[in-house]
């Protein structure tokens, strides 16, 4: 039941299914610090508008009923609300009551509409959105109901088109589609290009059946890196700027399919960083989009997943299931060399239940905010802790907060400005409400809300200063909230 983000079991997941198992071990008490109480200047969080009406019929588990999809698009904030029988209502919102309207309503159906807010196009928004006629295809709109329309039928008819990798360059985008040709059928992937109108809309460059697109990408300043497999020649690594001419082979990066397993870039955006699993070895790459840039700096005997990287350095962690304690390692960026920075504390590390695992990973100025679940022998971990570490064993640190020990939800986390991060916990009368911590005891405590307390809150999304994010709350659903992305509560 490791669904993650599957909130929609509500509060359950705090009374039954999240919490450890019955007779579980009580841990080594390691003098932790207590936990902050709320000390923001009121309205922290505040509520920007009800956009879910009261009396709405409950959804069933796991139909995540909640805005989401937050994107930015010249001061305007875009963001949906699909609903359990299959209808979505797309929204704009400028951060106030008075801003927030609906643009367009598309009934309910199935297979369901699952609108998605893309990309911004200019002073428009990318966007797809199912319907009966055409299937799931790219919208554009100008944010009114009159100047929303369907951009293409890329793939003519009810089919659909399978849309993936939208990447922006200036007032356009690019986008893979991947559809089947041939008898038997094989998959054909294409490069898009669309300017927001239907003229312009169209195919780039036929990558052909031979290859299979990866579904992890690295978009860096400069350029957007694909990766393409195949029984004959391997993986491979390709970049873009989403044109044919821009369109160009890297380098061959192994001579059979091995997976992809986590993408990232420097903290300047200019260099990609990714992973790749060959048999149980973890490989650590680095690209600035030539052959020769293109460098696998390291390889670990075992599975590791990449947090992220900090100025010359690139971090990783154990990412089997198994080790009790977690070992944090660096990479050199400039040329290889892994050092083993610290363990993480695990009062249970006796018990061969309590594997550990990262829930999420987020990087904030110099930092590197994540959150380390310790398992048990059910699905529900027994502790939930959030990590800092700027790079060494004495910056790397636990902020004195509880996250959601849920299987259905998992505390969501996203940077705040000044090297902080909001995420989720345990409040002083709330569950999983939103916290705010700068790396230290003395700035981590509960953010204060306004109007209402508020629980499970969801889809964490910056656009420009502000944070929005859906939150269940006194009407009983998931509304509209926001706040400022310095928000501040030191005690």
């Amino acid at each position: 039941m490791r669904a993650k983000y599957g909130w929609a079991l509500m509060l359950l997941g705090a009374l039954g299914c999240g919490g450890p198992e019955a007779g579980a071990v009580t841990p080594l008490r390691t003098g932790e610090a207590p936990l902050m109480a709320p000390s923001c200047p009121t309205g922290g969080a505040q509520r920007v508008k009800v956009v879910i009406p009261p009396g709405t019929p409950e959804p069933p588990p796991f139909a995540g009923l909640s805005p989401s999809g937050f994107r930015g698009v010249q001061g305007t904030t875009y963001f949906t609300v699909n609903y359990p029988d299959g209808a979505s209502v797309l929204w704009r919102t400028q951060g106030t009551e008075g801003s927030t309207v609906q643009v367009r309503a598309f009934s309910a159906m199935w297979p369901e509409r699952g609108l998605s807010p893309r990309a911004p196009l200019g002073d428009k928004l990318l966007f797809t959105v199912h319907t009966p006629e055409s299937g799931y295809e790219p919208w554009v709109t100008d944010g009114t109901e009159a100047g929303t329309r369907l951009l293409k039928d890329v793939t003519p008819g009810t089919q659909g088109t399978a849309m993936s990798q939208v990447s922006v360059w200036g007032n356009n985008a690019s986008f893979f589609r991947t559809r089947q040709v041939l008898t038997p059928p094989r998959t054909q992937v294409e490069l898009w290009r669309t300017d927001g109108t239907e003229a312009g809309t169209r195919i780039e460059v036929n990558l052909g059946v031979l290859s299979t697109l990866a579904e992890h990408y690295v978009r860096t300043t400069s350029a957007h890196f694909f990766f393409m497999s195949n029984p004959t020649d391997g993986t491979s690594l390709w970049r873009t700027d989403g044109t044919a001419g821009g369109t160009f082979f890297v380098k061959k990066l192994d001579a059979g399919q091995v997976p992809v397993m986590d993408v990232g870039t420097t903290q300047d955006g200019a260099v990609g960083l990714f992973t790749l699993l060959d048999g149980g070895s973890t490989e650590v790459w680095k690209t600035d989009g030539t052959a020769a840039g293109t460098v696998r700096l390291e390889t670990f005997g075992k599975r590791m997943q990449m947090l992220g990287s900090l100025g010359a350095s690139v971090y990783l962690v154990d990412a089997t299931y198994g080790p009790p304690l977690m070992t944090l390692s660096s990479v050199s960026l400039a040329g290889g060399g892994k050092t083993n920075i610290t363990q993480l504390e695990n009062p249970w590390a006796n018990d061969p239940d309590a594997g550990t695992y990262v829930q999420g990973v987020v990087r904030s100025g110099d930092k590197l905010y994540f959150s380390v679940a310790i398992g048990t022998s059910g699905p529900a971990p027994r502790r939930v802790w959030l990590w800092v570490t700027q790079g060494t064993a004495a910056t790397t640190r636990r902020i004195p907060a509880e996250l959601s020990t849920s299987d259905e939800y998992w505390s969501p986390l996203i940077a705040s400005d000044n090297g902080g991060v909001v995420f989720t916990a345990g409040g002083t009368d709330s569950f999983a409400a939103p916290w705010v911590s700068y790396g230290t005891n003395a700035t981590s405590s509960e953010i204060t809300t306004s109007p209402s307390r508020t629980h499970l809150a969801t889809a964490f999304a910056r656009v420009g200063n502000r944070i929005y994010f859906g939150a269940r709350d006194d009407t009983g659903y998931h509304q509209l909230w926001s706040m400022p992305s310095n928000v501040s509560c030191t005690p």
